[in-house]
């Protein structure tokens, strides 16, 4: 089985990506969702989460008041290496134990799908790591549309992320975004062939 790690800037178009791999017979593993799963009421994460930051960050009824939480993280960063410190290693151990359960159940190809691939040290659970480019404007642009917030805050949460180009280094593969969808699913699609078709070879060998 290969596992490909699935990155990008945020609001890059890495679900488009992902559902597409997803009809090619990969696993998707969504970094996000898990990420909204271990805040779930009662849990571990949301327990150090309110005594963290203060219990004015869950709702009536426990659950976490996600949208406070974001905007006062993207405006503090040492209040999002907090937040990250927390919940970085819950999702890691989390991935680590889903794709331990896709090896075991036969899959042949396990996707990543995670925003801070690099960032929080995650990118080793991965074989190879394709990477979203998009530009810096197109990027902020669907952010703003996406999440229905304004540009200095769109900038803010692009800016706590690492910067594109050093993505890029550390990439084996990069999908650009920049062009139509049917572009993007094109390279997506070319590169799936290509990686599977690799690790059918090495398995043979």
């Amino acid at each position: 089985m290969i596992v490909i790690g699935l990155t990008g800037g945020i609001a890059s178009g890495k679900s488009l990506i992902s559902a597409e791999l997803a009809g090619l017979g990969a696993v998707i593993l969504d970094g996000d969702l898990i990420a909204r799963e271990i805040v779930a009421p009662g849990s571990q994460a949301l327990r150090e989460i309110s005594e963290a930051f203060g219990p004015e960050y869950l709702d009536e009824s426990g659950a976490l008041r996600r949208g406070a939480l974001g905007e006062l993280v993207f405006r503090e960063p040492e209040k999002l290496r907090l937040l990250n410190g927390i919940t970085h290693p819950l999702i890691r151990r989390e991935l680590a134990a889903r794709v331990e359960a896709a090896r075991a159940a036969g899959e042949k190809a396990v996707i990543l799908d995670v925003p801070l691939l690099f960032e929080s040290g995650m990118a080793d659970l991965a074989d190879r790591v394709w990477v979203v480019a998009l530009s810096e404007e197109k990027q902020k642009k669907r952010l703003m549309a996406r999440d229905g917030v304004d540009e200095a805050a769109a900038v803010s949460r692009i800016g706590s992320q690492m910067p594109l180009e050093e993505k890029l280094k550390k990439a084996d593969a990069v999908i650009d975004n920049n062009g139509p969808a049917e572009d993007t699913l094109k390279q997506a699609r070319r590169l799936w062939r290509k990686t599977i078709a690799e690790a059918t070879e090495n398995h043979d060998e």
